[in-house]
């Protein structure tokens, strides 16, 4: 996976390329512990691309405030709502992987 599968395959412009490494590195260690760490077979390899491509604009997204539940700025707490960035996470990975056994939790 690298900046120009990125920027022309999924068609990607909200992460800058001296940031990508940073939020690819932070998806495919999500997409590892999704999938149990299970190789992924050669016919789902460009869903997980894609798949990676949309949880690495989420953590960009992330760390610009999104998904913001409340701040403070007398003493400058911010907290986010975990939940909808764990739903919006599962539904990109129902929908790339979502056919597949990536996702099942036992042993296969």
């Amino acid at each position: 996976m690298d900046y120009g599968f990125y920027k022309s395959a999924f068609g990607g412009s909200l992460i800058p390329p001296e940031l990508f490494n940073r939020y690819m590195y932070k998806a495919k260690a999500y997409l590892s512990v999704a999938t149990n760490d299970r190789p992924i077979p050669p016919e789902y390899e460009e869903n997980a691309a894609f798949a990676l491509c949309e949880i690495a604009e989420v953590y960009m997204k992330l760390s610009s405030r999104c998904g913001v539940k409340s701040e403070n700025t007398d003493g400058y707490s911010v907290s986010y709502d975990n939940s909808l960035i764990k739903l919006e996470l599962s539904e990109i990975l129902n929908l790339y992987l979502g056919d597949s056994d990536l996702l099942f939790k036992g042993e296969l």
